[in-house]
């Protein structure tokens, strides 16, 4: 069998959605029939998340200076190139935006979105330059490269255009825990620590400024719904997070809108199912994994009808331009007023949902693999 390397060092216990893309990777070729040898490439941290795999996959356990993302970056740039040649692999999937820069085997790479390029307002200066360099470096030195939605592809098509046959939508899957639930104990517990309100609304992801949260916030200030209903914010603190706050305390909503920071992973079904619905007005996405969760969840999304979001929710969710707010403000009414659109919502979201998995991903993964392999 050929030997594939899939570096895993940018798997986080502070999960967030390329965190939850590599998990979800390697959960799918764990539950399909395999036509390769996959060796995970993990850091201290990832050894632990993907422990249940370890009896399974070979693994190798790279040194700790991949600890640290300066660390990590210096390692795979330089000597990463001795350690995948001692474990004479045949492919190296770099399923992170780059490839080591002196690796010259065959390999397939994943792009997660186009924003370091076409959006570089979003992000630290610092990753802006390294991405900048490295995006176009790597997606020449690749067989295949992999968006995770169409509207990913189509613009790296645009971005791209002389590397377009390399290009392949293969979308992200939905874990299976989101069709579970945690125990009566643990939901008690869980809203007793965090102090849930009793309804609310709920956003879930980085704060930080293309997630659109500022707008979100004055539309939900503005919209005629009943004031017993607050605004959950859940996830880590990111990038230009000050705006938000500011924004907050300016229309004087301390008392309505919680950032309860960040969530566990399995408990967040729960979450989702608490709340009264799911607000995600984000200005780009390359996929918008919480659309999905929130939705496989049975809860009712709004979220915006640009980028890949409009196209990962389909029908099954309520569309708004998030640059404009009376719009926003209109959804966020629908959703709290509308129950009979609510009750469609949560049934066309759980539909929708389903056609989501990580065994698709891996087996559609699998394939490009293969593909490269066979020199197809």
């Amino acid at each position: 069998m050929k030997r594939i390397a899939i570096n895993l060092f940018a798997s986080h216990k502070v999960q967030t959605g390329i965190g939850t893309y590599l998990t979800g990777l390697i959960e799918g070729l764990s539950k399909i029939k395999l036509e390769f040898e996959p060796i995970l490439i993990l850091n201290t941290e990832g050894r632990e998340i993907f422990s249940p795999y370890l009896d399974i996959f070979e693994h190798f356990h790279a040194p700790s200076i991949t600890d640290t993302i300066k660390g990590r970056v210096f390692y795979e740039h330089t000597v990463f190139k001795t350690a995948l040649k001692k474990l004479k692999i045949d492919l190296l999937h770099s399923p992170v935006f780059v490839t080591p820069i002196n690796y010259k085997g065959p390999g397939i790479l994943t792009i997660h979105d186009t924003t370091f390029i076409t959006h570089p307002q979003y992000h630290v200066p610092s990753k802006r330059f390294y991405f900048k360099h490295g995006i176009p470096m790597s997606i020449k030195k690749n067989q295949k490269v992999i968006a995770i939605s169409e509207n990913t592809r189509k613009d790296l098509i645009k971005l791209f255009p002389k590397s377009k046959d390399k290009f392949i939508c293969i979308p992200y899957g939905v874990s299976s825990i989101f069709y579970s639930d945690i125990s009566p104990a643990e939901k008690a517990q869980f809203d007793s620590k965090l102090k849930l309100p009793e309804k609310f609304l709920l956003y879930v992801g980085v704060l930080e400024p293309r997630k659109n949260l500022e707008s979100t916030i004055e539309a939900f200030a503005k919209a005629d719904i009943p004031k017993d209903i607050s605004l959950v914010l859940a996830g880590t603190k990111g990038w230009y997070y000050k705006n938000i706050f500011k924004t907050i305390t300016e229309l004087g909503l301390e008392d309505r809108i919680t950032h309860i920071g960040h969530i566990e992973y399995r408990h967040l079904p729960h979450l989702y199912r608490r709340a009264l619905g799911f607000l995600y007005p984000s200005l780009y996405e390359g996929f918008g994994m919480p659309v999905i969760e929130a939705m496989a969840s049975g809860c009712p999304v709004l979220t915006s009808d640009i980028s890949s979001t409009k196209e990962v929710a389909g029908n099954s969710a309520i569309l708004v331009d998030p640059h404009s707010n009376d719009d926003i403000i209109r959804g966020i009414e629908m959703l709290v007023n509308d129950k009979k659109r609510v009750n469609e919502l949560v049934k066309m979201g759980r539909t929708r949902a389903d056609e989501f998995t990580w065994e698709k991903n891996a087996r559609r993964t699998q394939r490009v693999i293969m593909e490269v392999l066979n020199g197809a």
